[in-house]
């Protein structure tokens, strides 16, 4: 009997994130930290990966579940650890310049964020904040 090297691979991710099941595909509206990354392969494999977000908003594989090949293609993510809500800051007002009180205040540098547009601010923000709850929260 022939083995099933992307099945193999799914349960090495799953053991690894310490989870029973393959959570649903991402649907885009949530701001994940953690993934398992479906992944097709330059030798033509599927197989499964970690990944993570950084604080820059970038994923990085973080772990390989599957053969030695690289990674051609991310075919899918499958989050399981999400941003908090408690780690996003609050606005009263959909203003820019309260985006840049807020990182100024946090981070410094005002001349730096008002180069930015409302949207860029909160995209940094969101970014920034999942770089927070990365450094308090420990995952996998």
């Amino acid at each position: 009997m022939a083995r099933d090297l992307t099945r193999e691979s799914l349960v090495s991710a799953l053991a690894h994130c310490s989870l029973r099941d393959l959570p649903p595909v991402d649907n885009g509206e949530d701001v994940w930290i953690s993934a398992v990354a479906k992944v097709i392969k330059s030798d033509g494999s599927v197989s499964y990966a970690l990944v993570e977000k950084d604080g820059k908003g970038n994923s990085k594989i973080i772990k390989d579940f599957g053969s030695i090949s690289a990674i051609k293609k991310i075919e899918s993510y499958h989050p399981f650890a999400f941003l908090k809500s408690s780690y996003v800051p609050k606005f009263k007002t959909a203003k820019k310049d309260e985006r840049i009180a807020y990182l100024t205040k946090k981070y410094g540098d005002e001349e730096e964020w008002s180069k930015f547009t409302t949207k860029e601010l909160d995209a940094i923000i969101i970014n920034k904040s999942v770089e927070s709850q990365k450094n308090t929260e420990i995952y996998g």
